[in-house]
């Protein structure tokens, strides 16, 4: 909450806590609350909002750092197989022969280059 009275914004605090235990069951922490000036920003959803101004919080940089060198680490560990990369590389073939076999059974018309069915192709 933003206010430029910190006396009103200090009175507030035990509305919000009735609030929030009456409403959603939650405890506010009394040594969780602090107040600073506005200058300084306000942490939310993963950045800091400043006037005129919003960064990307240091905690959101670093996990997404982590993210992606966790996800590289995979990449350079994982070594797939001969069978597992003609899989990636031929899985659509499957489908295609399916629309043909279809076509060539007489279960499906082709309309603008597109077999349409009634049923599901196996």
């Amino acid at each position: 909450m933003i206010h430029e009275n910190k006396e009103y914004l200090q009175s507030v605090i035990p509305i919000l806590a009735a609030f929030l235990l009456s409403t959603l069951q939650l405890t506010l922490h009394p040594n969780k609350i602090y107040l600073q000036h506005y200058s300084k920003g306000v942490k939310y959803l993963g950045a800091v909002i400043k006037p005129h101004r919003i960064y990307v919080a240091n905690r959101t940089k670093g996990n997404y750092h982590n993210a992606i060198e966790k996800q590289n680490q995979i990449a350079r560990d994982h070594k797939p197989t001969k069978e597992e990369q003609h899989a990636l590389v031929f899985r659509h073939y499957e489908t295609l022969q399916n629309v043909q076999t279809e076509k060539r059974n007489g279960k499906c018309q082709v309309s603008q280059g597109y077999c349409v069915t009634t049923h599901r192709l196996s």
